[in-house]
């Protein structure tokens, strides 16, 4: 079984954050047999993110993304227009 993980955050692109979470996720997945095959990371940006997601779930078999923060639309979108589901 293939996994992939997704570092969200604009913060994750600069040189000032490191993305650690993923070598500890890395470890408990290979630890129940699970491969690593990719780690992305992607920033902020809606579109940006929903495509990366719809991309690993094509290649993988598990996807795991993790969020600095809350995963929350930006305050200038409608709440009665809700994030899309990625799908395959």
């Amino acid at each position: 079984m293939k996994a992939e993980i997704i570092a969200v955050g604009s913060e994750m692109l600069t040189p000032f954050r490191q993305d650690t979470n993923s070598l500890y996720l890395t470890e408990k997945l290979n630890e129940i047999g699970v491969t690593v095959a990719f780690k992305t990371i992607v920033g902020d940006r809606r579109k940006d993110l929903v495509d990366t997601i719809r991309f690993a779930l094509g290649r993988t078999d598990i996807v795991l993304w993790r969020s600095w923060a809350v995963l929350a639309p930006p305050r200038t979108t409608s709440p009665a227009r809700p994030w899309p589901r990625p799908s395959r």
